[in-house]
Protein backbone atom coordinates (compact mmCIF):
# COMPACT_ATOMS: atom_id res chain seq x y z
CA UNK A 1 0.00 0.00 0.00
CA UNK A 2 1.36 3.51 -0.99
CA UNK A 3 1.39 5.84 2.25
CA UNK A 4 3.40 8.48 0.65
CA UNK A 5 0.71 11.14 1.17
CA UNK A 6 -0.77 9.96 4.45
CA UNK A 7 0.12 11.30 7.64
CA UNK A 8 -2.01 9.45 9.98
CA UNK A 9 -3.10 6.42 10.41
CA UNK A 10 -5.52 5.30 12.95
CA UNK A 11 -6.71 1.65 13.98
CA UNK A 12 -9.82 -0.18 15.79
CA UNK A 13 -8.52 -2.15 18.47
CA UNK A 14 -10.43 -5.71 18.99
CA UNK A 15 -9.91 -8.01 15.96
CA UNK A 16 -7.26 -5.06 13.88
CA UNK A 17 -4.55 -5.30 16.50
CA UNK A 18 -5.34 -7.66 19.46
CA UNK A 19 -7.15 -11.15 19.71
CA UNK A 20 -9.06 -10.63 22.96
CA UNK A 21 -12.26 -12.40 22.14
CA UNK A 22 -11.41 -15.65 24.59
CA UNK A 23 -11.13 -13.01 27.51
CA UNK A 24 -14.22 -11.80 26.18
CA UNK A 25 -16.21 -14.94 26.32
CA UNK A 26 -14.46 -16.11 29.59
CA UNK A 27 -15.40 -12.91 31.55
CA UNK A 28 -18.87 -12.91 29.89
CA UNK A 29 -19.67 -16.53 31.05
CA UNK A 30 -18.82 -15.64 34.37
CA UNK A 31 -21.28 -12.62 34.45
CA UNK A 32 -24.12 -14.55 33.09
CA UNK A 33 -23.04 -16.94 36.07
CA UNK A 34 -22.90 -14.44 38.82
CA UNK A 35 -26.66 -13.65 37.86
CA UNK A 36 -28.39 -16.79 37.88
CA UNK A 37 -28.36 -17.31 34.07
CA UNK A 38 -28.33 -21.23 33.56
CA UNK A 39 -27.40 -20.32 29.94
CA UNK A 40 -23.29 -20.22 28.53
CA UNK A 41 -22.67 -18.19 25.43
CA UNK A 42 -19.92 -19.75 22.83
CA UNK A 43 -16.94 -18.05 21.37
CA UNK A 44 -18.19 -17.48 18.27
CA UNK A 45 -21.15 -15.76 19.66
CA UNK A 46 -19.20 -13.63 21.95
CA UNK A 47 -16.87 -12.68 19.18
CA UNK A 48 -19.93 -11.87 16.78
CA UNK A 49 -21.48 -9.74 19.42
CA UNK A 50 -18.74 -6.87 20.11
CA UNK A 51 -18.12 -3.74 18.81
CA UNK A 52 -20.84 -1.32 19.45
CA UNK A 53 -19.40 -0.31 23.04
CA UNK A 54 -19.87 -2.75 26.81
CA UNK A 55 -23.18 -1.81 27.31
CA UNK A 56 -24.84 -2.38 24.01
CA UNK A 57 -22.96 -5.85 24.53
CA UNK A 58 -24.36 -6.92 27.76
CA UNK A 59 -27.91 -5.29 26.67
CA UNK A 60 -27.57 -8.65 23.98
CA UNK A 61 -27.34 -10.93 26.52
CA UNK A 62 -28.82 -9.90 29.77
CA UNK A 63 -32.57 -8.68 30.88
CA UNK A 64 -32.92 -5.10 31.19
CA UNK A 65 -33.38 -5.02 34.57
CA UNK A 66 -29.62 -6.63 34.68
CA UNK A 67 -27.58 -4.43 32.91
CA UNK A 68 -26.09 -2.09 35.01
CA UNK A 69 -24.80 -4.78 37.67
CA UNK A 70 -24.01 -6.71 34.48
CA UNK A 71 -21.95 -4.35 33.05
CA UNK A 72 -20.19 -3.43 36.42
CA UNK A 73 -19.15 -7.26 36.87
CA UNK A 74 -18.01 -7.79 33.60
CA UNK A 75 -15.53 -4.94 33.58
CA UNK A 76 -14.05 -5.85 36.86
CA UNK A 77 -13.48 -9.40 35.92
CA UNK A 78 -12.28 -8.30 32.51
CA UNK A 79 -9.51 -6.19 33.86
CA UNK A 80 -8.53 -9.02 36.05
CA UNK A 81 -8.02 -11.82 32.92
CA UNK A 82 -6.91 -9.97 29.97
CA UNK A 83 -3.13 -10.27 30.82
CA UNK A 84 -3.66 -14.05 30.47
CA UNK A 85 -5.88 -13.92 27.31
CA UNK A 86 -5.32 -11.56 25.09
CA UNK A 87 -2.46 -11.54 22.12
CA UNK A 88 -1.78 -9.54 19.52
CA UNK A 89 -2.78 -9.84 16.27
CA UNK A 90 -0.04 -11.56 13.22
CA UNK A 91 1.23 -8.22 11.91
CA UNK A 92 0.60 -5.99 14.88
CA UNK A 93 4.07 -4.79 15.82
CA UNK A 94 5.23 -5.19 12.91
CA UNK A 95 3.01 -2.73 10.81
CA UNK A 96 3.37 -0.48 13.45
CA UNK A 97 7.09 -0.39 13.53
CA UNK A 98 6.75 -0.24 9.48
CA UNK A 99 4.69 2.93 9.95
CA UNK A 100 6.48 4.77 12.48
CA UNK A 101 9.51 4.58 10.81
CA UNK A 102 8.61 6.23 7.97
CA UNK A 103 7.12 8.85 10.25
CA UNK A 104 3.58 8.79 10.56
CA UNK A 105 1.42 9.33 13.23
CA UNK A 106 -0.67 6.40 15.15
CA UNK A 107 -3.69 6.28 16.91
CA UNK A 108 -6.06 3.60 18.34
CA UNK A 109 -9.92 4.60 17.91
CA UNK A 110 -12.09 1.87 19.91
CA UNK A 111 -15.34 1.33 20.96
CA UNK A 112 -13.81 -0.44 23.98
CA UNK A 113 -13.93 1.47 27.29
CA UNK A 114 -10.67 2.75 28.67
CA UNK A 115 -11.13 0.93 31.94
CA UNK A 116 -9.65 -2.52 29.78
CA UNK A 117 -8.51 -0.63 26.63
CA UNK A 118 -5.36 0.74 28.00
CA UNK A 119 -4.05 -2.04 30.53
CA UNK A 120 -4.52 -3.96 26.96
CA UNK A 121 -2.28 -1.85 25.44
CA UNK A 122 0.17 -1.85 28.03
CA UNK A 123 0.32 -5.53 28.32
CA UNK A 124 0.72 -6.15 24.49
CA UNK A 125 3.52 -3.69 24.82
CA UNK A 126 1.93 -1.31 21.69
CA UNK A 127 0.80 1.53 23.97
CA UNK A 128 3.56 3.56 23.17
CA UNK A 129 3.32 3.06 19.15
CA UNK A 130 0.42 5.68 19.64
CA UNK A 131 0.37 9.19 19.81
CA UNK A 132 -3.34 9.23 20.31
CA UNK A 133 -5.96 6.79 22.06
CA UNK A 134 -9.59 7.20 22.31
CA UNK A 135 -11.72 4.47 23.57
CA UNK A 136 -15.37 4.57 23.55
CA UNK A 137 -16.45 6.18 27.01
CA UNK A 138 -14.27 8.66 26.13
CA UNK A 139 -16.52 10.82 23.72
CA UNK A 140 -19.63 11.45 23.44
CA UNK A 141 -20.81 9.52 19.87
CA UNK A 142 -18.91 6.66 19.64
CA UNK A 143 -18.63 4.66 16.21
CA UNK A 144 -20.15 4.81 13.58
CA UNK A 145 -20.50 8.20 14.36
CA UNK A 146 -17.59 10.20 13.22
CA UNK A 147 -16.36 11.77 16.16
CA UNK A 148 -13.55 9.78 17.15
CA UNK A 149 -12.03 10.10 14.00
CA UNK A 150 -12.69 14.09 13.49
CA UNK A 151 -11.47 14.75 16.80
CA UNK A 152 -8.56 12.62 16.14
CA UNK A 153 -7.95 14.36 12.80
CA UNK A 154 -8.04 17.94 14.52
CA UNK A 155 -4.81 16.47 17.01
CA UNK A 156 -2.63 16.22 14.57
CA UNK A 157 -3.63 18.56 12.25
CA UNK A 158 -4.01 16.74 9.20
CA UNK A 159 -6.31 16.99 6.14
CA UNK A 160 -8.73 13.96 5.45
CA UNK A 161 -6.86 12.91 2.57
CA UNK A 162 -3.93 12.36 4.81
CA UNK A 163 -5.54 9.54 6.96
CA UNK A 164 -5.86 5.62 6.65
CA UNK A 165 -8.50 4.21 9.48
CA UNK A 166 -8.09 -0.09 9.95
CA UNK A 167 -10.40 -1.73 11.45
CA UNK A 168 -11.74 -5.75 11.01
CA UNK A 169 -16.22 -4.62 11.61
CA UNK A 170 -18.47 -3.32 9.17
CA UNK A 171 -18.78 -0.49 11.68
CA UNK A 172 -15.08 0.31 11.12
CA UNK A 173 -16.36 0.73 7.28
CA UNK A 174 -19.22 2.79 8.31
CA UNK A 175 -17.04 5.32 10.32
CA UNK A 176 -14.54 5.71 7.79
CA UNK A 177 -17.26 6.15 5.19
CA UNK A 178 -19.24 8.39 7.87
CA UNK A 179 -15.81 10.76 8.55
CA UNK A 180 -14.99 10.74 4.73
CA UNK A 181 -11.49 9.12 5.01
CA UNK A 182 -9.69 6.47 3.46
CA UNK A 183 -11.16 3.10 5.09
CA UNK A 184 -9.05 0.17 5.10
CA UNK A 185 -10.96 -3.58 6.33
CA UNK A 186 -9.09 -6.46 7.42
CA UNK A 187 -11.41 -9.73 7.98
CA UNK A 188 -9.35 -11.00 11.00
CA UNK A 189 -12.02 -10.08 13.11
CA UNK A 190 -15.92 -10.14 14.14
CA UNK A 191 -17.01 -9.62 10.60
CA UNK A 192 -16.86 -11.82 7.45
CA UNK A 193 -15.34 -10.92 5.10
CA UNK A 194 -18.32 -11.14 2.64
CA UNK A 195 -19.62 -8.24 5.30
CA UNK A 196 -16.88 -6.13 4.71
CA UNK A 197 -16.89 -6.29 1.23
CA UNK A 198 -20.65 -5.85 0.71
CA UNK A 199 -19.94 -2.50 2.36
CA UNK A 200 -17.34 -1.80 -0.22
CA UNK A 201 -14.06 -0.07 2.16
CA UNK A 202 -11.50 1.59 -0.43
CA UNK A 203 -8.61 -1.89 0.61
CA UNK A 204 -10.06 -5.21 2.25
CA UNK A 205 -7.03 -7.16 3.63
CA UNK A 206 -7.18 -10.70 4.70
CA UNK A 207 -4.11 -9.67 7.07
CA UNK A 208 -2.45 -6.65 8.52
CA UNK A 209 0.62 -7.58 6.61
CA UNK A 210 -1.28 -6.74 3.85
CA UNK A 211 -0.72 -3.14 4.50
CA UNK A 212 2.73 -3.54 4.04
CA UNK A 213 2.73 -4.69 0.45
CA UNK A 214 3.09 -2.18 -2.17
Amino acid sequence: MNFKNIKLVMFDLDGTLINAYKAIQDTLNYTLKQLGYKNQETYEEAKRAVGLGDKKFIEKFFKPEDIETALKIYNQYHVSIIKDKTFLMDGTKEVLSYLKNKGIFLAVTSNRPGISGFPLLKNLGIKNYFQKITFGDMVQNPKPHPQMIEDTEKFFHVEKNEIIFVGDMTIDIQTGKNANVLTVAVSTGSSYFEELENLHPDFLYTSLFDLMKR
